[in-house]
């Protein structure tokens, strides 16, 4: 058993070092393949999948073995590894139906069909034969005679990489080339008058092919380094065109109102720009390095300002009112900003651009609906184009670019999974994003004229990616990294009397609780699995239990049934929000709305027999029902509505709305809507409850937040206890009888900003 165990470490160690796999070359510490000219870079997981079928070749490996193996400790779904199996038949160009590479071995796992070799040999040796198209083995020699002549062999996959460091990459290739080339001129050349001339040409040429033949060691992979590590929270990055400053914003060691700061790289203490009571965000750099345009908020009007980079009077350039600003850039040309703002009540954010001489906007994008809309636009290097990220939910987005002078927007990225960074590399070539599409936080590059995105690197354990910056003239950027931990907390009545407890907790997110009307389970959402599902557990958080398989989808928002047994809750099957009910014992989700807008925030009439739900489908979010077995749907509010719920009487409808803060009542026999408060914010949608007594809510008017109770019959509220830090995410949960309740809470939010350099 010893030999064996350590014949597969030897295996492992041997693979580590680098392997031809058929005619590819693969070396698991680049996490990179190549065959010829042509190389393709895949995430780490991807990675540990296909070393642990080259560990086995011809052997099947079972979905257990891989679990074990690659995810040790993690508890994901095999929708994780079915994605990883598919990226690789992708680079290999592998058929699932008629297979060369690998095989699903049906119920069990999967099957390495193509023959490993260690490269344990000097870096000058040939491959290893290639196995022909009759299964067989073929020598080197054959190569020019058994390739395909049609033309129609599996193209490659290529990669940004071959053009900045072909050196370190085409090895493999240079050698078969120039092989390929000199067994052709030998069979034409091969007379008795040219023999002793072909030798001699023969034998330099062989000393050609050693030369071309060693690989370079391939480049280390850049490695961020810390450049800012405060206390609290370091946001908004942007490097100066030379790449000697960054402009950041900073909550300060006590976390209070965000100020802009600039420091020069190597050195210690950065300088406060502003000094004030309000918020400034989002700094951008003008062309010369001599100014900084940045967001200002102040009594919710937002304002675009601009200030000297070594300080002294700021002069505003427009001011976009109560309308949420999400990014601003500065031209190239020093002569237009570009930002993207909210286009009205209930509308999308667009971008806009801002000449700077006129203060006057111009829509540059028009994303439709009631969507999140366009947001974090980046200029290209020269000018011509405006990347930005497009979002048709919070979790669902891609990558688009749009000319400068207007067009329609041209879609790069196809994931619909978070994007949090942009931005574009010194040539104009290629675009930067810190992006979710692989599950996990990572960056990617994505070429600009369009093609796969390009796994460059992934975040650290823990943390994320965002907020992307490109110094355009150096070859340097900054980013984010932020750690943020989501889980659900329990509080016992009388509030305090037992003070909280951790009760659903992860290394992911969890979040959106709901209790079931008996206080028996408790359904909530999370991504712990690798994708985002509906879950369920006990009341003591006991015995989880993964209620939808839906990889891809983004599940949240579970609402229980009054009668225990169903749950109505959101996913993203196709970009857009809609309706499911699934029975939380076990059987299939049965979809009840369709796209093209987007549906969220169901819940439950008392009786059962209806959902209620926000919907854009008229261009506005509005508060709709239809019936929970499906049906037609009617529309209930027409002023703005987010999110409803019945009062336990079964008389009155009470919502918020999308924009506006506060909660309101209807009779749902019909009548004039009525504002009931206005503490709560519209972020906070999804932390309120009715009970028969009141409403419970979160009032963020306080640091920190503040649970207060509304008292139906006194009209007037009161606070109940503080809570700690909550996310702008649905997570608030009141059980029956009122003697405790669920709210999410962020257990750690740190974030730094990091450099890079060079960019590769």
């Amino acid at each position: 058993m010893a030999d064996s165990l350590n014949t597969a470490s030897s295996e492992a160690t041997r693979l580590q070092n680098g392997f031809w796999l058929g005619d590819w070359y693969v070396e698991p510490l680049q996490n990179r393949l190549s065959r010829g000219d042509d190389a393709v870079k895949v995430e780490p997981k991807v990675m540990e999948v296909l070393l642990c079928l080259a560990r086995q070749p011809g052997q099947t490996v079972t979905k257990e073995q891989f679990l074990e193996q690659v995810w040790s400790g993690t508890v994901v779904t095999e929708d994780v590894l079915t994605r990883c199996i598919s990226e690789l038949r992708r680079v290999f160009g592998d058929d699932a139906r008629a297979p060369h590479t690998i095989e699903t071995i049906r119920k069990r796992g999967y099957r390495l069909l193509v023959p490993v070799t260690p490269s344990e040999a000097p870096a000058s040796a040939a491959p290893p034969p290639r196995p022909a198209t009759n299964g067989t083995t073929t020598a080197p020699e054959n190569e020019a005679a058994t390739a395909p002549e049609n033309g129609t062999a599996t193209e490659p996959v290529t990669t940004p990489e071959q053009d900045t460091a072909p050196a370190a990459e085409a090895s493999p290739g240079r050698w078969v080339r120039v092989h390929e080339r000199v067994s052709e001129w030998v069979g034409v050349c091969l007379s008795p008058p040219v023999l002793w001339g072909l030798g001699v040409l023969i034998a330099l040429v062989a000393g050609v092919i050693g030369f071309w033949a060693q690989p370079e060691a391939p480049a280390e992979p850049p490695r961020p380094v810390p450049f800012t590590s405060f206390p609290g929270e370091e946001q908004d990055p942007a490097l100066s065109p030379e790449g000697t400053h960054l402009a950041f914003v900073w909550s300060g060691p006590d976390g209070n109102d965000l100020e802009l700061y600039v420091k020069q790289t190597g050195a210690e203490t950065p300088l406060q720009l502003t000094d004030n009571a309000v918020e400034d965000r989002y700094p951008a750099w003008s062309p010369d390095g001599q100014h900084l345009a940045f967001v200002r908020v102040e009594d919710g009007r937002h304002h675009v300002r601009v200030i000297p980079v070594i300080g002294g009077s700021e002069r505003q350039v427009a001011e976009v009112g109560p309308r949420p600003i999400h990014g601003l850039d500065w031209s190239p040309d020093g002569q237009h900003l570009v930002l993207s703002a909210q286009e009205g009540p209930h509308g999308s954010s667009r971008l806009y651009v801002l000449p700077l001489d006129q203060g006057v906007l111009r829509p540059l994008t028009d994303p439709g609906g009631a969507s999140p809309g366009d947001r974090l636009p980046a200029f290209s290097p020269d000018g011509r184009f405006v990347a930005f990220v497009r979002s048709t939910s919070e979790a669902v987005q891609d990558l688009y670019v749009v000319p400068v002078q207007g067009g329609d927007p041209r879609r790069l990225t196809f994931d619909e999974a978070p994007i949090t960074g942009v931005d574009w590399t010194p040539d104009g070539r290629h675009l930067l994003i810190a992006s979710q599409r692989g599950g996990d936080s990572a960056l990617w590059r994505v070429p600009a004229e369009g093609g796969d995105p390009v796994w460059i690197a992934a975040a650290s354990e823990g943390n994320s990616i965002q907020q992307l910056s490109v110094a355009h003239r150096a070859e340097r950027m900054a980013y984010v990294q932020r750690a943020y931990d989501v889980n659900i907390w329990r509080m016992t009545f009388p509030a305090g009397h037992r003070g909280t407890e951790a009760l659903i907790s992860s290394t992911r997110w969890d979040a959106n609780p709901a209790i079931n009307p008996a206080g028996e389970r408790i359904a909530f959402a999370s991504n712990r699995s690798g994708s985002h599902e509906i879950w369920v557990c006990n009341p003591d958080g006991t015995a989880p239990l993964q209620v939808t398989d839906l990889p891809g989808a983004f599940a949240h928002t579970p609402r229980w049934a009054p009668d225990g047994k169903r749950l109505a809750f959101v996913a993203h099957p196709e970009g857009r929000g809609d309706l499911f009910v699934i029975q939380v014992d076990g059987g299939t989700p049965r979809r009840l709305t369709m796209p093209p807008s987007d549906e969220g925030a169901p819940s439950w009439s008392r009786d059962g027999q209806w959902l209620y739900f926000a919907s854009n489908r008229t261009g506005q979010w509005q508060i709709w029902k239809m019936p929970a077995d499906s049906g037609a749907a009617t529309q209930v509010t027409v002023t703005g509505g987010r999110a409803a719920f019945e009062s336990p009487d079964a008389t009155t409808l009470y919502y918020v709305r999308p924009d506006t803060a506060g909660i309101w009542e209807m009779p749902l026999t019909g009548g004039v809507p009525r504002q009931v408060l206005d503490a709560l914010k519209p972020e906070d949608w999804g932390n309120w409850a009715v009970v028969e007594t009141g409403l419970y809510f979160v009032d963020r008017r306080t640091a920190p937040p503040m649970l207060t109770f509304y008292d139906f019959r006194q009209e007037r509220t009161q606070p109940v206890v503080a809570l700690d830090v909550m996310p702008d995410v649905a997570g608030l949960a009141m059980a029956p009888g009122q003697t405790w309740l669920l709210y999410t809470r962020e257990d750690r939010k740190e974030s730094d900003i990091l450099l890079v350099e060079p960019i590769r």
